[in-house]
């Protein structure tokens, strides 16, 4: 059985606010899928980004004052 990894469940094991894991599924850098409205991440997609990009990086954009 495929095991998937609700937007609160990836958040805690990335330890990130989950505002973070909805920007990166805007951003298209996160795999996943919808089932009834509800975002559901592949636990087995998961492992393989993480161990491609290490620890999970978490790009924080800066306003740059002008």
């Amino acid at each position: 059985m495929i095991q998937n990894l609700t937007v609160t469940e990836l958040a805690e094991r990335w330890r990130v606010h989950p505002s973070t894991i909805y920007r990166l599924v805007k951003e298209k850098d996160c795999p996943h899928f919808r089932i009834g409205g509800k975002l559901l991440f592949p636990l087995e997609s998961i492992i393989d980004r993480e161990l491609n990009r290490g620890e999970f990086e978490c790009e924080v954009k800066k306003r740059t004052a002008t």
